[in-house]
């Protein structure tokens, strides 16, 4: 029998899985985290998701109607509503096989992916669990300085020997 107590871990407790995939996996969100935001939609009510079979899930539209699902507690984060329009789109003919669904934006069916990260590291950022990164106008800055201070460094060490001495103290006299 397990004993102890668990400790207050990260606080994730009710953050939708593509935000704990987000946070867990460094920054570097992963195909999971959009498999699980399918499930997660599943348990809210917005998809429905059976297994006919052990192992075999199925993923069809829920019944829509007035207080039925995520919308009623409060909406849909984006990222959420991305991929619940996406399933929409996929299951309107019919139940489609859960790996199917996930699976989808590994094609990347016109830029699905790069738009749910893109969500997902909006939210991240909103809740206070990321923070953007250098802007690259200033992540430029500081690498276009570092390659010049290398190259001084480069030709003060090196100079006398590929005849360069003339040129690099020329003007210092």
């Amino acid at each position: 029998p397990l004993r102890g107590r668990a400790g207050p871990g990260l606080g994730l407790a009710g953050t939708p899985p593509a935000l704990v995939n987000l946070v867990m996996a460094g920054g570097k969100l992963d195909g999971a985290a959009y498999a699980a935001t399918i499930l997660s939609l599943g348990s809210h009510g917005e998809l429905v998701i059976t297994e006919p079979a052990p192992g075999q899930l199925i993923c069809g539209l829920a019944p829509r109607g007035p207080g039925s699902g995520a919308l009623a507690l409060g909406g849909l984060a984006d990222f959420e509503d991305l991929v619940l329009g996406a399933a929409r789109r996929q299951a309107a003919r019919g139940p489609v096989p859960f790996e199917v669904l996930a699976e989808g934006v590994a094609t990347d069916a016109p830029g699905l992916w790069v738009s749910f990260e893109k969500a997902v590291r909006a939210a991240g950022r909103q809740r206070g669990l990321t923070r953007p990164r250098l802007p690259g106008l200033v992540l430029t800055g500081l690498l276009l300085g570092a390659a010049g201070v290398g190259l001084l460094i480069f030709l003060a060490e090196h100079a006398r020997h590929i005849g360069l001495g003339a040129l690099v103290f020329a003007g210092t006299v």
